[in-house]
């Protein structure tokens, strides 16, 4: 997962919910 908490932490957390996802989808 991309650090993006520097960035926003909105972003942070839709990357880890995109992962998330992915994971859960294979």
């Amino acid at each position: 997962v991309i650090d993006l908490s520097v960035v926003s932490p909105e972003l942070e957390y839709l990357a880890n919910d995109a992962d998330f996802v992915i994971i859960e989808g294979m």
